[in-house]
């Protein structure tokens, strides 16, 4: 009876393990808000730096998405920590047949994610899932061009810029683009 017993016990803390481990890995990542204004949230945590547009922001006609009439809503930071940790373990498998990734002596994105500033843009598809649209800017080039002033889109620069999709309703990322070099 008492090997039963501790068997039972043994089968349950393996058991509840692995649940706190696999929660574990979805840490929510210390963001530290900062109010700018009604149209941007600044965020910063050890990793990275960013600004998330809120519904209210004015994007202007040169916003490049495939949504016909779009809706905007404001990420939180528990959707962007969940964006952050899935795209840390998914980015490398991603991002490894992509030929502008590393090309001609610039950054491979997988190894250099820290050293990117971030733009987060909420957008509703036409299926009402929440897509969460990622610009990725090279950090030390941030003064100079104000990424935490306006969203701005890039065509140029290799993989110094990139940008990629996040549904939130599925759990997966979309539309992976690395520039190019002219």
């Amino acid at each position: 009876m008492k090997q039963k017993y501790n068997f039972l016990l043994l089968t349950s803390l393996i058991g509840l393990l692995l649940i706190c481990g696999c929660k574990i890995n979805q840490q929510l990542l210390n963001l530290k808000k900062i109010n700018i204004n009604d149209t941007k949230i600044g965020i910063e945590s050890e990793y990275f730096n960013g600004t998330i547009f809120t519904e209210k922001y004015p994007f202007n006609e040169y916003f490049n998405n495939k949504t016909e009439s779009i809706v905007y809503w404001t990420p939180s930071e528990i959707d962007i920590s969940k964006i952050e940790n899935d795209l840390r373990a998914q980015l490398n498998k991603l991002a490894r047949n992509n030929p502008m990734n590393g090309y001609d002596d610039c950054p491979k994105i997988h190894k250099n994610l820290n050293h990117y500033y971030r733009q987060y843009v909420g957008i509703e598809n036409e299926k009402g899932e929440k897509i969460v649209h990622i610009n990725f800017l090279w950090d030390k080039n941030r003064d100079t061009y104000g990424y935490d002033e306006e969203y701005i889109q890039v065509f140029d620069g290799c993989s110094y810029y990139w940008e990629i999709n996040f549904n939130l309703t599925t759990n997966q990322f979309f539309g992976l683009w690395i520039n190019g070099v002219a």
